[in-house]
This record gives C-alpha cells, sequence and structure tokens, in this order.
C-alpha cells in the first residue's frame, strides 16, 4: 500500500493542483514503516494514527471499504469468478462506484463529476464476469485459428482505453478494445455457449 501512496500522491498533487495535508491511518505496519514515515516527513504531510483497536476513529474509510468489499463480493459470487479475481472485481466496484449519483453530494451527483465538472461516460460498463468474445488480431493467431477467444470479463483497464479479460483455455490476461459480450452468460454458463 504505501508504494501505492507514494505513487499516486504525486499524481493527485499534479492532477488536482493541492498538495496533501495529512494522511489518516490505523497502525498497521505498512504506515508505520521508517521509509514511509520518512516519506511523510520530507513532504510535510502530517500523520494522523489512530487509536490501537478503534477502526472507528477511521469510520467513514472503513465504512466504504465494507461497502465496497460487500459490491465486489457480490459481483463476484453472482458471476461464479473464482476468488482470486478479487482485486479485478474491487477495482471495477470502485469504477462504478465513482460513476454512480451519491447524495452525500449536494446537489446529488457522481464522485467522478464533482473532481472532474463533467459527466462521466459509462458506454464501456458491462456486466462484470460476463462472458465474451474476445477478438484475436490477425497478427497473434495462426492463418486457421479462431477469430476470438471465450473470455471473462474482468473490468475496465486503467492503463489504455479498452476492457480486461481472462481467457479459461489459457489462463492469460487480454486487453483489447474489439470483444461481443454476453452479459447474461457466465463463466458457470459457459458450457451452454
Amino acid at each position: 500500500p504505501c508504494e501505492m501512496c507514494i505513487r499516486d500522491s504525486a499524481w493527485v498533487e499534479l492532477q488536482y493542483k493541492a498538495k496533501i495535508q495529512a494522511f489518516r491511518s490505523d497502525r498497521g505496519g505498512e504506515f508505520l514503516a521508517a521509509d514511509f514515515v520518512l516519506w511523510l516527513n520530507q513532504l510535510g504531510v502530517r500523520h494522523q494514527l489512530t487509536v490501537p483497536f478503534t477502526p472507528q476513529q477511521n469510520g467513514m474509510v472503513e465504512r466504504a471499504n465494507r461497502t465496497l468489499c460487500g459490491r465486489a463480493r457480490a459481483m463476484m459470487q453472482g458471476a461464479g469468478v473464482p476468488e482470486r479475481f478479487w482485486e479485478h472485481a474491487l477495482r471495477y466496484a470502485i469504477w462504478c462506484t465513482n460513476r454512480t449519483p451519491s447524495r452525500r453530494l449536494q446537489p446529488p451527483a457522481t464522485p467522478y463529476s464533482s473532481l472532474h465538472a463533467r459527466t462521466p461516460d459509462v458506454s464501456d460498463a458491462r456486466v462484470f464476469g460476463c462472458l465474451a468474445h474476445v477478438f484475436v488480431p490477425s497478427q497473434t493467431r495462426r492463418k486457421f485459428a479462431t477469430h476470438a477467444d471465450l473470455g471473462v470479463f474482468l473490468g475496465i483497464a486503467e492503463e489504455t482505453k479498452g476492457w480486461e479479460f481472462w481467457i479459461p483455455a489459457t489462463g492469460a490476461f487480454r486487453v483489447s478494445r474489439n470483444a461481443f459480450f454476453h452479459e447474461t452468460k457466465f463463466l458457470r454458463d459457459s458450457a451452454s455457449l
């Protein structure tokens, strides 16, 4: 988590022209590591620690974490996606939540629109864990090979404009913009396709 804090803090400060003033955390070892504390001190960021064994002091974060984990769990169970894909499910749950209207924001808006001052584009949203036929580029397939592999939709790619898939036949992951989705079919139904 601390490597991500360091990486993402620079991105936040650059994108939003706002300096991080305080960092609140529990007393997890990763947040008490000497290099992380030194990094916070060098930036002049105040480190606020909760009292041991009192997660309620970080209530909003704990509640948000519980909600997001619940959504990710529901998506995985609903689609029959193996538990090892929890990180993809959680990332997609966050993506969806950031594009869903919230009554906490006044007037009601999405977190994304509040931060970016524009309506989010949700045209790439699909049902998590649904099956899709994912196009195989001609440069990577043999002459008589299939033009599409059966894949499982795992979310929106972060670093490129595309969808993330897992291809069960090979165990490989693939990012693609070309896919035909079966949004009512899931991994447990794959024998019927």
